[in-house]
């Protein structure tokens, strides 16, 4: 395989099987790592907050418990459209 080319530049398609996508997968991802001299990986801490985008709104998201948790306020605002959705 030249430099140019990646392993990943055959697209993945629908009628692969499910084998031979996570061997692809995997097998980019473990070169890319090496590529980049580095291996450290990003850990979520303890109460870190984002947000995230459902329906145009922004969710606030905290991780906590090895779990994400999501406002329901903010979800209810997303799904019904109102302006008051602590009211439901």
């Amino acid at each position: 395989m030249s430099k140019d080319k990646k392993a990943y530049d055959k697209p993945i398609s629908l009628d692969m099987s499910l084998d031979e996508t996570l061997s692809r997968f995997t097998k980019v991802t473990k070169e890319e790592i090496q590529g980049k001299g580095s291996t450290q990986v990003a850990l979520l801490k303890e109460g870190e907050t984002q947000l995230v985008i459902f329906r145009g709104k922004e969710i606030r998201q905290v991780f906590h418990d090895n779990e994400w948790y999501f406002s329901v306020v903010d979800i209810v605002e997303a799904m019904t459209g109102s302006d008051r959705p602590g009211k439901y």
